[in-house]
């Protein structure tokens, strides 16, 4: 199975579950790309997939992680950025000169 299939899988899976991680074993991921020694390429090719498919993993897997270590790996979340409308300066200024009336006077005497 190939890497971007195997993990679009399980990005597949979080998105139909609705959960936020998936944990997996690092020899179990090894195992299912059919390799049983890391080497930096295997290393370089899964962490390539992961940002393609726009997933992170933690902790980061690379040569000097325990195979018995689990990595969690998320979908990655897209930042959104708020709409902020603004009005025209000029409007605002306007509004700002045109006076207020007032029907009663706080401070006249009675």
């Amino acid at each position: 199975m190939s890497y971007t299939a195997y993990l679009g899988s399980i990005k597949n899976e979080l998105q139909r579950t609705g959960r936020t991680k998936k944990s997996l074993r690092v020899k179990t991921m090894m195992q299912q790309f059919g390799y049983q020694r890391r080497s930096q390429a295997l290393i370089d090719d899964f962490n390539t997939a992961l940002d393609e498919l726009g997933l992170w993993a933690t902790p980061a897997f690379d040569m000097y992680i325990s195979l018995d270590t689990k990595i969690h790996i998320f979908i990655k979340r897209v930042a959104v950025e708020p709409i902020i409308r603004v009005t025209k300066p000029e409007k605002i200024t306007e509004k700002l000169r045109t006076p207020i009336f007032i029907n009663y006077d706080f401070f006249q005497k009675c």
